[in-house]
C-alpha cells in the first residue's frame, strides 16, 4: 500500500530512488510536528543541530501550508528531526500510522504478506453504496 501511495513521487535513477520532478504532494509535517509537541522554531533548531544550519519557522510554515516545495534533502532532515522516516511524512498523520503498526504487530509474521495482499485488495475495491431498507 505504501508503494501505491508513493509510486508517483519516487523514480528510479540507476540504483537510486529519487524524488520525481514536479511530483510534490502534501506532507503531514504539521501533524508530525504537533505529535512531537514541537513549535516550528523548535523543529527548525533541531534540524540545525547536526549541520549548524537551522531552518526558520517561516520556512517550515511555508512547507506546512504548501506555499514552499520541499526537496528530498529537506524531507530527510525533517524526518530526522521528527524521529520518523521520510515516507512517514508522506503517507499520513502519526496517529493513523501508529494504529496501523499496532494492528500489524498482532498479525503473525508468516501471515503478514497475505494480510498485506488482502488489505491492498480491500483498498482497490469500488465502494458500494448501501441503501436503507424501506
Amino acid at each position: 500500500m505504501i508503494y501505491s501511495q508513493c509510486k508517483d513521487i519516487f523514480r528510479w535513477r540507476g540504483d537510486t530512488v529519487v524524488m520525481a520532478q514536479n511530483a510534490r504532494r502534501k506532507i503531514f509535517l504539521r501533524e508530525w510536528r504537533k505529535h512531537r509537541r514541537l513549535t516550528q522554531e523548535q523543529l527548525g533548531e533541531r534540524m540545525g543541530r547536526e549541520t549548524g544550519d537551522a531552518v526558520s519557522n517561516a520556512h517550515i510554515s511555508h512547507i506546512e501550508t504548501g506555499r514552499q516545495q520541499y526537496t528530498q534533502d529537506m524531507l530527510e532532515r525533517l524526518a530526522d528531526a521528527l524521529n520518523c522516516e521520510p515516507y512517514d511524512l508522506l503517507i499520513g498523520p502519526p496517529d493513523r500510522l501508529e494504529e496501523l503498526r499496532a494492528i500489524t504487530a498482532l498479525i503473525p509474521p508468516e501471515e503478514r504478506s497475505r494480510a498485506a495482499h488482502v488489505l491492498s485488495a480491500f483498498m482497490a475495491r469500488t465502494p458500494v453504496k448501501h441503501e436503507d431498507a424501506a
